[in-house]
């Protein structure tokens, strides 16, 4: 979360804080209408998007424009030209805010900040450039679901290095999409951990069985970790592993297997669990990485 006040922003992705596996979503929301104004490469991208996917879209857009690009994007012209008028109808027209640019634009950032707590609407800000576009994907895609969003205002901060921002914005807005409408249930690591029977009896037994049981976004979240973030789920994923292939009571076919991968010999609680994990990683990369983000 951001330093910045947290009851006038309800979200902010700036830093890697990875919460996998055991923060699921609560439900699904999917994203129906796309406001934008068209004003710079962040609001053309979602409404190019929302084109592409047939998504319902609308917004409002000063004076001034070019008529063809209001009429292929269904802008409202704001007559007075107000660029601040325009935003704060967009505000009002959607249910949440969501800015994305590449550093924090300190004025625009303060108009957002005061429309926002007016309307008393719900706001998520990313910086580009402290996250991979994955992760930025993932989290507004949990912004999304946990606030419920329908009708999502989507804006940045205007710069004339317009291509690379556009097709960031477009990749990371296409996988928040693609994450919204992927069918979400309750993670395994949240059902009792009873030892299955028969329990896996190697490392390509319990990668299966694991592949079986996760959800599939549980699976992309793990196939766009890096090596060092795997960590992270060892105190979730990994305490599912050791109570449910009976590796508090033994299964030493599994701990052979897991030993012929890392060469030493491992620590029972400990180990097993991270071995199994990244041969699953290894598992999922090539088959659950989303194309979109690269």
């Amino acid at each position: 979360m951001t330093r910045l006040e947290k009851k006038t922003f309800r979200g902010y992705a700036g830093s890697r804080s990875p919460r996998f596996i055991n923060n699921p979503m609560k439900g699904i929301y999917v994203i129906r209408k796309i406001i934008s104004g068209g004003q710079g490469p962040a609001e053309l991208a979602a409404l190019d998007l929302a084109i592409k996917l047939e998504i319902p879209h609308k917004g409002w857009t000063p004076q001034g424009g070019e008529p063809e690009r209001e009429a292929k994007y269904q802008l409202t012209v704001e007559t007075s030209g107000n660029q601040a008028v325009c935003m704060e109808k967009n505000i009002q027209d959607a249910q949440g805010v969501l800015v994305l640019c590449p550093k924090k634009n300190h004025k625009t950032f303060q108009l957002l900040k005061k429309l926002v707590n007016q309307y008393n609407k719900d706001f998520f800000m990313v910086e580009l450039e402290k996250i991979s576009k994955f992760e930025c994907a993932l989290n507004i895609s949990r912004w999304v679901s946990e606030n419920r969003i329908e009708v999502l205002y989507v804006t940045g901060t205007a710069t004339r290095k317009e291509k690379p921002m556009y097709e960031t914005v477009l990749d990371i807005l296409e996988t928040v999409l693609y994450l919204n409408q992927v069918e979400t249930s309750k993670p395994i690591t949240g059902k009792p951990s009873k030892p299955i029977q028969p329990p896996p009896r190697t490392v390509e037994e319990a990668v299966e069985y694991l592949i079986s049981e996760l959800p599939l976004k549980d699976r992309v979240v793990i196939a766009h970790m890096t090596f060092g973030e795997l960590g992270v789920l060892n105190l979730t994923l990994g305490k599912y592993i050791r109570d449910s292939f009976g590796l508090w009571s033994g299964n030493d076919s599994l701990v052979n297997s897991c030993n012929g991968r890392g060469g030493a010999k491992i620590l029972l609680n400990e180990e097993v669990p991270m071995v199994i994990i990244q041969a699953l990683w290894e598992t999922l990369k090539p088959s659950h990485r989303l194309r979109v983000v690269k």
